[in-house]
């Protein structure tokens, strides 16, 4: 008896970031495909930094005193890019990032949304989402 691969011939494998594979035999739904680039694909769901945990599935931020602030798509996306650069990015480079704006324009949304999002961690004074001569630095 053949297999369904040796019937068809063909086939689609993914590999993903933690070397484990999936195959998906030739021919396929297309919600299958999703679902396996999805899971393929998907990113951490969650990352710690400074007593915080950021849930990106359920778009919350824990925070060291164990509430829970839900948080904008651009509050995650500004706190995920920060986490993942480690190092101090300037205005310039978050606003091109994450708003895709050009470096000539001239805009106070950056601020506003560091200010909101201090507000909901509770770092009013800025000791974990610091604000630096060039640009911002998320103090992992």
């Amino acid at each position: 008896m053949k297999t369904d691969l040796e019937k068809t011939g063909c086939c689609v494998v993914f590999l993903s970031k933690n070397k484990e594979t999936a195959t998906l035999l030739k021919p396929f739904y297309f919600r299958e495909l999703k679902h396996l680039l999805q899971k393929s694909c998907s990113k951490e769901q969650s990352f710690s930094f400074s007593g915080y945990t950021l849930n990106l599935r359920k778009k919350e931020l824990l925070l060291p005193s164990q509430e829970t602030e839900l948080l904008t798509e651009k509050e995650i996306q500004l706190l995920s890019f920060l986490f993942k650069e480690r190092r101090e990015v300037s205005k310039e480079e978050i606003l091109g990032k994450i708003w895709n704006y050009s470096i000539n324009i001239s805009t106070h949304t950056l601020e506003t949304h560091i200010y909101k999002l201090r507000k909901k961690m509770q770092d009013e004074d800025g000791k974990v989402l610091k604000t630096e001569a060039s640009g911002y630095l998320l103090c992992l």
